[in-house]
């Protein structure tokens, strides 16, 4: 490149407002994303979540952390 006097530019695959879209489609219901959405763990369990990420790859669309769920057994 600097030989060369070559310019390198370097691109996102997405910009803030393709974000701002996807969350404005999911939030007024524009979006049905249930059918993607194989199994939700809570945050305490992630390494079970990855787990059954691995053992399931063949089966497993998508598996959400939810950040404010408790772990099962837990008050």
């Amino acid at each position: 490149m600097q030989d060369r006097e070559l310019e390198l530019r370097g691109t996102l695959m997405y910009q803030r407002q393709d974000y701002v879209d996807a969350i404005r489609c999911l939030t007024e219901g524009g979006i049905n994303i249930a059918p993607l959405l194989t199994k939700t763990f809570p945050l305490r369990q992630y390494p079970e979540a990855y787990t059954y990420i691995l053992e399931n790859r063949d089966e497993v669309m998508k598996v959400m952390i939810d950040l404010d769920a408790p772990a099962e057994g837990t008050p």
